[in-house]
């Protein structure tokens, strides 16, 4: 078993890069070398207020990447032409054409892109998923997301929380190995540009999609439901670092007599920021380009929906 420890630079120390940092430090396969941040007054061997100089200075493996939106683009371009793997904040990019560019680039250089979907690797949704299987046909995913505002205003609720939704719902259909289709029929955005409503489907899998999102909300809401064919999984997210709670409501009996009675659990969700660091790490041990295909997947619905 691979045992190497990954020496890693962290750029962006706002709110989510000084959460990610205390991550990094209960990684025992991370060593952190660095930090990155524009506005740092600092600038030694550890604190950095440029990429460049970090990437100049700095012997690493890879780079995470907790940047705003509007400049990740050019963060992850230049990490990877400093040849470093990169775990980056979801969304990948501001447009699909800008993912693709970055996927064929760490392609070529054999790095690992790996986008850091924390929701849809949640201890709750990957419990919903394993249950699918015994509640028949999926028809319907049905996520709300809300978040108090306006911390993220500048990100607006489609790429913040639509990114979230998007890719949980992918990741459910089809895994984060391949790509999906997403089909807009309608997309709703309030004039003040903090809700979004969005009504669509993956036609290949014939299951429809609604998504509510509103980054003004007085609540942080989290709720997803899989309306099945035999039933229902419903899921109440309470946070990406704190708990859920998922709830089985089967409809009636399959052919196979497999659904389970109607029962309530509650998992932990403190380790799935540590769930995200493991699966960029078994990546980087095996030379594998990442969860690339849910990202661009992620990026071209969120382009339909501009």
């Amino acid at each position: 078993m691979n045992s190497s420890v990954y020496s890693v630079g962290l750029v962006g120390y706002g709110r989510w890069g000084k959460i990610l940092a205390k991550e990094i430090h209960s990684c025992e396969r991370f060593k952190l070398r660095g930090i990155c941040h524009p506005s740092s007054s600092r600038d030694d061997n550890f604190t950095y207020n440029t990429i460049d100089k970090m990437l100049d200075s700095v012997d690493l493996d890879a780079v995470i990447i907790a940047a705003p939106l509007q400049c990740r683009y050019q963060l992850i371009h230049q990490a990877l032409l400093a040849n470093k793997s990169v775990l980056t904040e979801k969304p990948l990019a501001e447009s699909a054409d800008d993912a693709d560019r970055l996927a064929k680039l760490a392609g070529e250089r054999n790095l690992v892109l790996y986008t850091n979907y924390v929701h849809a690797y949640s201890q709750g949704v990957t419990y919903a998923i394993d249950h699918l299987r015994n509640l028949g046909k999926l028809e319907l995913i049905r996520i709300v997301m809300n978040q108090p505002g306006p911390m993220y205003s500048k990100e607006g609720p489609i790429s913040l929380l639509g990114s979230h939704g998007f890719a949980i719902a992918m990741k459910s259909v089809v895994g984060d190995s391949e790509g999906i289709e997403f089909e807009l029929r309608r997309c709703f955005r309030s004039s003040g540009k903090n809700m979004a409503l969005i009504d669509g489907s993956f036609p290949a899998q014939n299951i429809d999609f609604n998504l509510a999102i509103n980054i003004a909300h007085p609540l942080r809401q989290r709720s997803i439901d899989y309306i099945t064919s035999h039933g229902t999984v419903s899921i109440e997210l309470a946070g990406s670092v704190t708990g859920s709670w998922v709830t089985l409501l089967p409809s009636s009996i399959s052919d196979n007599n497999t659904v389970p009675i109607s029962s309530s659990q509650q998992l932990d969700e403190t380790q799935n920021i540590q769930t995200i660091f493991a699966k960029f790490i078994f990546a980087l041990d095996g030379d594998v380009n990442g969860n690339i295909m849910l990202a661009k997947s992620v990026q071209r619905a969120l382009d339909k929906c501009k």
